[in-house]
């Protein structure tokens, strides 16, 4: 993980790092998992922006 960190500062690419308490690699329970989900859907609306077509 430091490794991966490390090359991302260094390149200068965006990204955030969620830690668990408790938790391993993934996470257990609905809840954990929906508000990782959310988070996850939240730094891609953030950084690249929404890709949902258009209801027009």
């Amino acid at each position: 993980s430091t490794r991966v960190i490390d090359a991302l500062q260094a390149s200068s690419i965006p990204f955030e790092l969620m830690l668990y308490p408790g938790q391993r690699h993934g996470v257990r329970g609905n809840e954990r998992q929906l508000q990782q989900w959310r988070t996850y859907l939240d730094f891609l609306d953030r950084t690249i922006g929404s890709r949902a077509p258009s209801a027009d």
